[in-house]
């Protein structure tokens, strides 16, 4: 259970985070200057455009994160007669919630849209949980990635 359930979610919970804040944050940020909208409110039609696709890009992969941290839960919980579920969800939910909280803290949020990008994937862990047919139809491709073992 140790090495199926929390070593996994520790290792790749450190990956994840400092990947995105290496790889992603970069990117956009690069991206943002190139659309010229770094460090002022895009008035034009083409700049909201753009900034909405970036947000929205941004949201899908933190999302993907509590999907992640979700389907491993689940998955723990089936595979493990676990007398304390509590436990798992907790150390899961913390686990989420820090690193979308660490990745929010890099991140600067100049208005509400690009505060949404982190509060979203927040809520999206618990969600998951409860309706996980919403889950799937997101993030689908990821539950049967990690389903099989590959990540």
């Amino acid at each position: 259970m140790l090495a199926h359930f929390f070593i996994p979610l520790v290792s790749t919970a450190f990956l994840f985070s400092l990947a995105y804040v290496r790889l992603v944050m970069p990117v956009v940020k690069a991206a943002r200057e190139a659309f010229g909208l770094e460090g002022e409110r895009s008035s034009s039609w083409f700049g909201k455009v753009v900034q909405f696709l970036f947000v929205s890009a941004e949201t899908y992969i933190q999302g993907g994160w509590s999907a992640y941290c979700a389907t491993v839960t689940i998955l723990a919980m089936h595979n493990y007669s676990a007398g304390h579920r509590w436990f798992f969800y907790l150390f899961a939910f913390a686990l989420c919630e820090g690193v979308l909280g660490y990745i929010a803290r890099k991140e600067p949020a100049e208005s509400f849209l690009l505060t949404l990008r982190s509060v979203l994937p927040m809520g999206a862990f618990v969600v998951f949980i409860m309706r996980m047919p919403f889950m799937l139809s997101l993030y689908g491709w990821l539950a049967h990635v990690v389903s099989k073992g590959a990540l």
